[in-house]
């Protein structure tokens, strides 16, 4: 059995999701014009960092990586867990 704090878990899958989101958004840009914007590199690669954060602090709080020896697996595993605990 797992044992993590619930809401501190959920808030850093949110925090992914929000990360994500905005990555998304820049996803619509052609290369071009995207590498032309430093300010949207810039926050590309501070929403990249952030969702990394976020996954190896769920990680770390849920003590999960001794199990898994893939980062596959382990990526498994985290989207899994947003489905399976309604996070």
């Amino acid at each position: 059995m797992l044992l993590f704090n619930r809401d501190r878990v959920a808030g850093l899958v949110s925090e992914i999701r929000k990360a994500l989101g905005r990555l998304e958004s820049l996803r619509v840009l052609n290369k071009e014009e995207f590498l032309r914007d430093t300010h949207k590199v810039s926050s590309a690669k501070y929403n990249l960092i952030v969702a990394i954060e976020c996954a190896i602090d769920i990680c770390t709080k849920c003590n999960i990586t001794k199990w898994f020896w893939s980062a596959g697996k382990l990526c498994g595993y985290i989207q899994g867990l947003g489905r399976t605990r309604g996070v």
